[in-house]
């Protein structure tokens, strides 16, 4: 019997989610894209990718308060939290179940749904 919180598969045993599909999708908050792009017009691209990253970064932050509040949140989105901020300086993500991805989108099905 285990007495700690991290299993050492693929789910998390107590609550059964998969820890490979629990993170945070920034693009799943309410965000104004097409307002952020018309202040982006005359700035190189270099400077809209470090604005847009420090917008993402921002609303990230916003989340640990609810995080670290005293009724707290599930701990799948605790673990989430604690993994994505150690990797939000990161400029790609590799996601190592490459093959079954390869093999879902030759059959035409989309592997992150």
């Amino acid at each position: 019997m285990r007495s700690h919180q991290f299993s050492s598969g693929r789910y998390n045993s107590y609550d059964g989610k998969d820890w490979n599909r629990i993170f945070w999708d920034y693009e799943k908050e309410d965000v104004d894209i097409e307002a952020f792009a018309k202040t982006q017009i005359n700035l190189t691209k270099t400077e809209i990718k470090n604005n847009y990253r420090q917008q993402i970064l921002d609303s990230f932050h916003q989340q640990s308060e609810k995080i670290n509040s005293p009724s707290s949140v599930p701990f799948y989105k605790q673990y989430r939290y604690q993994l994505q901020l150690l990797c939000l300086d990161a400029d790609y993500l590799i996601d190592l179940r490459i093959k079954e991805i390869y093999e879902s989108l030759k059959r035409g099905d989309n592997p992150l749904e």
